[in-house]
């Protein structure tokens, strides 16, 4: 690493550490040990970061909202779109099966999103499915409802808003079958 380079990722992870409300002492020596051991992703990203953090979207992943939001209860919109359908976007047959309004339950150390069916759905849906990162997993009830965890969502997030969208895949199966990925649809949480 050249003597530019190196002064280059100092001055980003200072920036970086001011920014975040470490005193100027500390930041000189942790920017000092840090410059020297952090891959070239990371420091553009922090750069990234440092540079538009005011306006700079980001998505978190695999991420449990009983991190960032009060246990209690919490309402925001949802839609339940086809993945081949993207232009213009369009609703899946099931979106017209719940209930606009999605729930997000928030405990200590979990959370999830839970489904409302409307009373007299148009379709039989068979049973709700989600994709965490590897597999597909069976949603389970709470109180005769579906419900998927917080964490198989992936948000997008900004400064300002701790988290404005959220995304899953997801898919509807008979009871003694498993989905497949070419039928699944991905479910949106609009966060306000």
């Amino acid at each position: 690493m050249t003597g530019a380079e190196c002064g280059y990722r100092h001055e980003t992870f200072a920036q970086f550490l001011q920014f975040v409300g470490v005193g100027s002492e500390t930041t000189r020596e942790d920017a000092c040990r840090m410059e020297h051991i952090v891959s070239e992703e990371t420091v553009r990203q922090v750069c990234n970061f440092v540079n538009y953090g005011e306006t700079f979207e980001r998505v978190l992943r695999y991420t449990d909202l009983s991190y960032r939001y009060a246990p209690g209860d919490y309402v925001f919109l949802m839609g339940i779109y086809y993945m081949e359908k993207t232009y213009p976007r369009r609703f899946a047959r099931e979106f017209h099966d719940f209930s606009q309004n999605i729930r997000l339950h928030v405990e200590e150390e979990k959370s999830w999103f839970e489904l409302e069916i409307n009373p007299e759905p148009d379709s039989d849906l068979g049973c709700l499915w989600y994709k965490d990162q590897q597999k597909w997993i069976r949603a389970e009830l709470h109180k005769g409802k579906p419900v998927i965890p917080s964490d198989v969502f992936e948000f997008s997030i900004q400064r300002q808003d701790p988290v404005i969208e959220g995304n899953a895949l997801i898919a509807f199966a008979n009871e003694d079958e498993e989905p497949v990925d070419w039928n699944s649809r991905e479910l949106d949480v609009h966060i306000w």
